[in-house]
């Protein structure tokens, strides 16, 4: 059991903190390459939210019927035998041969040349820029408290519906809504909106809605699961909203970026937003822990205390309210990508190649 511990935790390290980073960098970073329009990279965010969601539905709603096994007593328990090897096995063969599809199917359009007296900027350097950009500031804190917002929420639902609603089913329930929500609803709305509005002033106000109605369910401690839902579900739309534009947004940094340094930094822009969203996935599990310990929630036990329960909902809406506030305030104080700003960085840029070009 050691030696199985010990693989476990190498190969999944491996697969997670190098693998995983390495294969979503170059392509998260790509899109600023595909197409210079800021409609079109808000389609290609929009085409990649659409891929998560169905996937995580199909995850969350379709894999446990295969896995899980009923026992003599009732009871849903992991089956024990190959199933879910042979799943994983499944999964990593269509994951490569969807990289490979992607990868023949993908043409970068957007070319860019450094200039002949040009020197190569050294990673202390771009750092140093990048730090010093506002939008690249903004971005990585909006994404850092969506991500403890998201991730809070996910991990707080499995005590808040069986503890203070009293239904474990709620969990499937909501599971089920909040991706449906984002394909149905989000998804359609996010590049209308951003279109007319901007993908910040979009990811503001769809910030300041989920917090609002987070804010709401702490205030109004109802004890009616389907109120509870509802509000929770319609914050998830708003999260949507922010989630289906920010890898747009991450293109816009891009350009801001470039247009400040006279540098393309792509892989580095993009590099720092995922380390960024690392730093808030850590948080988040490490956050739900520590708030169940601070309420003193008792593993094990059938019944909670009403203090604990009570803790329990407080939590489960307090906390999401605060961070979807604190990225929505980050979005608008510190981050100046407009819709104007972003189309002027877009002239900006497009004339220096025309220019470099001649």
């Amino acid at each position: 059991m050691t030696m199985k511990v010990v693989y476990m935790y190498a190969t999944y390290i491996l697969w997670g903190s190098i693998m995983y980073t390495a294969i979503n960098i170059p392509y998260g970073s790509m899109a600023s390459a595909v197409t210079s329009n800021p409609n079109q990279r808000t389609q290609l965010s929009i085409f990649r939210t659409i891929g998560a969601t169905v996937a995580s539905l199909i995850i969350g709603a379709v894999v446990p019927l295969v896995v899980f096994e009923s026992t003599a007593a009732g009871q849903d328990v992991v089956k024990t035998d190959s199933t879910f090897t042979i799943l994983a096995g499944v999964f990593s063969v269509l994951a490569i041969l969807f990289y490979i599809l992607c990868h023949k199917m993908t043409t970068e359009r957007v070319q860019v040349d450094a200039a002949e007296d040009s020197e190569k900027m050294s990673f202390g350097d771009a750092m140093k820029a990048l730090l010093k950009n506002r939008s690249m500031i903004g971005i990585v804190f909006g994404a850092l408290f969506l991500i403890l917002a998201q991730l809070m929420i996910s991990s707080i639902n499995n005590y808040v519906y069986p503890n203070v609603f009293g239904s474990a089913e709620g969990i499937s329930l909501i599971n089920t809504i909040n991706p449906l929500l984002v394909l149905f609803f989000s998804v359609p709305l996010a590049p209308m909106l951003a279109r007319k509005f901007g993908k910040k002033e979009l990811g503001t106000g769809a910030m300041f809605f989920a917090a609002a109605a987070y804010g709401l369910l702490f205030f109004l401690k109802t004890d009616n699961m389907y109120v509870f839902m509802t509000l929770s579900a319609l914050a998830y739309t708003g999260f949507g909203m922010f989630n289906a534009v920010i890898w747009a947004n991450i293109t816009d940094v891009i350009d801001d970026v470039e247009v400040e340094s006279h540098e393309r930094q792509d892989g580095t822009v993009y590099s720092v937003y995922s380390f960024a969203r690392k730093i808030g996935q850590s948080l988040a599990g490490a956050a739900g822990g520590w708030a169940l310990s601070l309420i003193s929630y008792q593993s094990g036990v059938a019944v909670q205390t009403p203090e604990v329960v009570e803790g329990i909902y407080n939590v489960s809406t307090a906390v999401p309210a605060l961070a979807f506030l604190l990225a929505g305030l980050a979005l608008l104080v510190i981050c100046p990508l407009s819709k104007s700003k972003v189309e002027e960085n877009t002239r900006i840029l497009e004339k220096r190649r025309m220019d470099r070009a001649e």
